[in-house]
């Protein structure tokens, strides 16, 4: 053990993307023709905002404002004046897509108007109707998760400190009150739409949405990237909380969970991602009192998954369009979702074995041994070192997913010669310099199928990011790392993208969601996704190396790796408190460590030539 002469101390709030404040202001604005067809961003001639901006009413013409990130809420409107008059409003995240429209009639009252509907967008642009000359200042109250950072991610490398911030950024942003869930509502049945109206959590007010502008819902698959960045940047289990029970109070009579907390998707691997992250929050956070409350829910989910697997053949069955990937036509036993389901009954083994029903935590072991064997001899191809995308896909082509080829070394499934092989085969055949295709050979093209077929999807890229940082395979998770999220925090954004062009990396703005044209709708491509955030959680888990190996983190190890930086600092949140470490690279080639060991815990520290100490509470000090 060795003194460093580097102390621990947080330098990272330039890279912070969230608000000041319970207000976000526009930091500059432009005249502009309102029709979205003519501007060309070229064209556009900035300038700083100074509080009240004049609403043009010549024809043509109107005011845009950026405020800078991508925001939630609901637009605050401030005028000196005293008359009542409208403003038209178009709102979009890109540049290219400021065409969602609406009208707010301005009653000015005391001089300050608050709109009632829900918003979600970078760029909105006004123009008055109804008087001229009127001056108004245009704030939003935001509605993300209004905590601040109690984890922390800071390195010598820019670009990744950029990626950590602005995945937590995403992650802020869909975490939203959930009474203001489901932007579809106008088009669901009564009993869907008022559940968010009425639905309270004793667990707070909080849920984890997909996204804030489009589907509005918690969609528990998406959560596995969400609720891992929640708590390593903002540390909010009441809103991972809320969010399994907003699902778990509507499981269906045969034990299946909804896969989304609105519509109520059937999605059988959805169901199972449930148990998942129940069995991961009880690791980070040994929050026993909410597992016993679940254990009803727990039992079912299991029965049910059970019946399933005997009833095909000991695979999982999945229906046409019950995946992440809805538009391709893969269906029955595809490998990524038998992964999820072994990750699954072997969660709800150790949850159920806690809750004393030692029968069916039995019971899910065998289970999960059997379908382990499925997966490593049925769905394995041996002659190209892959796993295949399904068994018996639907027109006999035999095809290759990223998906299920992350998922199965995810979860501890492949031997160490499969995980080399499939990850191997991965980079060779999928990769591109925006990330991982989807699915090799492509589909025929049908319907709206191209999204999966040609697009680079982050989320899936992140099951392959974390597979490859959790088998061991730093170096080329590294690098895709840096290509595809690098690639998205090169465009300037604020907030990670449900997907990405193919082609030329760029967001997808050309294809619009079919039949449903119009001002009203969405285009196909969130602008901040929930899903796409997997960095945030990964690099203090695999740079820093901090993961709990007991629930609540009362045991954890660190195993810190630098990879290319000189140095890496941050914080793990805790039920004992934060977790912070620095490590950095010495003259001599060592790695310095400082840990600070919160009270009520004990670490293992992983040394680089393969020993380990153990570490009490405390202050420490060590050369790796």
């Amino acid at each position: 053990m060795t003194a460093s002469n580097t102390d621990i101390r947080p330098h990272w709030r330039d890279y912070v993307l969230s608000p000041k404040g319970a207000l976000v202001f526009p930091v500059r604005a432009a005249l502009v023709p309102w029709d979205p067809e003519k501007i060309a961003e070229a064209d556009i001639h900035w300038r700083e905002v100074n509080g009240e901006e004049e609403l043009p009413n010549e024809p043509g013409m109107g005011l845009l404002l950026d405020f800078g990130v991508k925001t939630t809420g609901f637009l605050y409107f401030e005028s000196a004046g005293s008359m009542d008059f409208g403003i038209d409003i178009q709102s979009g995240p890109d540049l290219r897509l400021v065409l969602f429209e609406d009208i707010v009639k301005y009653s000015s009252g005391a001089g300050c108007y608050r709109d009632d509907k829900f918003r979600a967008f970078r760029f909105l642009k006004m123009r008055c109707t109804g008087g001229s000359g009127i001056k108004v200042r245009t704030m939003v109250e935001f509605t993300g998760w209004p905590g601040d950072y109690e984890g922390y991610f800071y390195s010598s490398d820019d670009q990744l400190n950029r990626i950590w911030y602005t995945g937590a950024y995403t992650i802020q942003i869909c975490t939203q009150p959930h009474e203001l869930s489901g932007c579809y509502n106008n088009m669901l049945p009564r009993m869907y739409g008022d559940f968010p109206r009425h639905w309270r959590s004793p667990h707070g007010r909080y849920c984890i949405w997909d996204a804030p502008r489009r589907d509005r819902e918690v969609w528990i698959g998406d959560m596995w990237p969400e609720s891992q960045g929640l708590l390593h940047s903002f540390h909010a289990p009441e809103a991972i909380k809320t969010s399994l029970l907003a699902v778990a109070q509507r499981q269906r009579e045969n034990g299946l969970i909804p896969g989304s907390g609105i519509t109520l998707q059937t999605f059988s691997e959805y169901s199972c991602w449930w148990i998942v992250l129940l069995d991961y929050l009880y690791m980070m956070t040994n929050d026993r009192e909410f597992i016993h409350e679940m254990k009803p829910h727990v039992q079912r989910a299991v029965d049910w998954l059970l019946n399933e697997l005997e009833d095909f053949d000991g695979f999982l069955r999945i229906n046409h369009r019950q995946t992440w990937a809805w538009t391709l036509m893969r269906r029955g036993a595809v490998t990524g979702s038998q992964a999820v389901a072994v990750a699954a009954l072997e969660g709800g083994a150790r949850i159920l074995a806690f809750l004393g029903d030692s029968d069916r935590a039995g019971r899910a072991t065998k289970g999960a041994t059997n379908l382990r064997q499925l997966i490593t001899t049925k769905l394995w191809n041996g002659k190209d070192g892959v796993f295949r995308d399904c068994l018996l896909p639907p027109d006999g082509v035999e095809r290759v997913s990223c998906d299920s080829n992350s998922l199965v070394p995810l979860f501890g499934i492949s031997s160490e010669e499969q995980t080399t092989a499939c990850l191997e085969y991965l980079r060779r055949n999928l990769w591109t310099p925006f990330g991982t295709k989807t699915i090799v050979p492509p589909e025929p093209e049908a319907n709206n199928n191209w999204a999966h077929n040609h697009n680079i999807w982050p989320f899936v890229v992140g099951l392959e990011l974390e597979a490859r940082f959790v088998r061991g395979h730093r170096e080329t998770a590294m690098e895709l790392l840096r290509q595809c999220w690098g690639n998205m925090i090169a465009h300037d954004t604020s907030c990670f993208w449900e997907m990405v062009d193919g082609e030329t990396g760029d967001f997808v703005t050309h294809r619009r969601i079919s039949d449903l044209q119009g001002p009203s709708w969405d285009t196909w491509d969130s602008y901040g996704h929930g899903w796409s955030a997997a960095p945030t959680s990964l690099m203090q888990s695999h740079l820093l190396g901090i993961r709990p190996t007991a629930p609540g983190f009362s045991h954890f190890q660190v195993k810190p790796w630098l990879a290319d930086l000189d140095f890496a600092e941050g914080a793990v949140p805790t039920p004992h408190g934060p977790i912070r470490a620095r490590i950095e690279r010495g003259k001599s080639g060592k790695t310095h460590l400082q840990l600070e060991v919160p009270a009520g815990t004990r670490a293992t520290v992983a040394k680089s030539d393969g020993s380990t100490i153990d570490i009490n509470e405390g202050s420490h000090q060590l050369d790796s």
